[in-house]
């Protein structure tokens, strides 16, 4: 091995936008393209630059220098997503001292609907007719030869009809208690309708014959009793209807955020502070530095090699 190679020797143009870690950026790393030539100047200039090349780097080589683009898609390729979950962590936001964050949301929503829809149809209707008939037959004769005077009455007859329709409609609920149970349960809806009907007539027939003897002047005189009927129509509606719509709704919808935070007590405030000095001593960029190395640099370095390094 030539002694007076360094990395360097193959990476003359470091500097430039066709460098290693400026090629990354556009290979999709965390960091610009700006950051990268940054990176690329810090890596060859104070960190790798004097280290002696590997034989990837020699087996890589185009007109005599490193094949930039090659190199840097082997390398991304291999770490390119441990650097991108490295830079994430390193970029989230906490509180140092709390070891305990949690968000806890809560949803609750409830409804309650009741719809209650009864109606109460009570009818009654009562037609009737209600017929008098009251019939006197009667002759009474005075005959003036024999001065003879007679009167009768006969044949009385009282009539009375009468009637009524009710029409019902009704509604009843069946329930039915189970075995053991001091509750009972509804079963069935039982609804009837209908019409009563009642009617008569009472007939009072009445008899009367009666006559009389008598003497007087000459007279003949005759006198016929008319038949008379009265009918009464009688009509008596009644109808009771109670109709109740009853609509309740509750809805009732809650959210709840809860949120906690600070430290559970297994690790005190000061452990949490030192565990704190100690993870920002890790630097992100040594980091990829040292992958890199893993690739471009020999593990055996001379005493200018390790002055260099121990910059960092």
């Amino acid at each position: 091995m030539n002694n007076n190679e360094t990395l360097l020797t193959y990476f003359p143009n470091y500097l430039n936008s066709e460098s290693l870690f400026t090629k990354m950026s556009v290979l999709g790393a965390p960091w610009s393209s700006e950051v990268g030539q940054d990176m690329d100047d810090a890596y060859f200039t104070m960190y790798s630059g004097i280290k002696p090349p590997s034989q990837f780097v020699k087996l890589h080589l185009y007109d005599g220098v490193a094949n930039t683009l090659t190199i840097a898609r082997i390398i991304y390729g291999i770490y390119g997503q441990s650097w991108k979950r490295l830079w994430e962590a390193a970029l989230s936001e906490y509180v140092p001292i709390d070891n305990y964050n949690m968000l806890e949301t809560v949803a609750r929503t409830k409804a309650n609907n009741r719809t209650i829809d009864r109606t109460n149809d009570l009818s009654s209707t009562v037609d009737g007719t209600e017929t008098r008939t009251s019939q006197q037959d009667g002759n009474q004769t005075v005959n003036g030869n024999t001065t003879t005077t007679s009167s009768s009455d006969s044949n009385g007859t009282n009539s009375l009809q009468h009637g009524e329709q009710i029409k019902r409609d009704t509604e009843a609920d069946g329930f039915t208690f189970g075995f053991n149970s001091e509750e009972k349960v509804p079963t069935a809806v039982q609804i009837e309708s209908g019409t009563d009907v009642h009617s008569g007539t009472d007939i009072t027939n009445t008899t009367d014959h009666s006559s009389s003897d008598g003497s007087g002047t000459q007279k003949s005189d005759s006198t016929d009793h008319m038949t008379g009927t009265d009918d009464i129509v009688k009509k008596d509606v009644r109808a009771d209807k109670v109709v109740e719509n009853t609509l309740d709704t509750d809805d009732e919808k809650e959210d709840v955020q809860t949120t906690r935070k600070g430290n559970i007590g297994v690790t005190s405030t000061q452990q949490l502070l030192q565990q704190e000095f100690d993870l920002w001593k890790w630097n992100f960029y040594i980091r990829v530095f040292e992958d890199t190395d893993k690739f471009l640099t020999l593990s055996v370095y001379n005493h200018c090699t390790n002055q260099a390094h121990s910059w960092f």
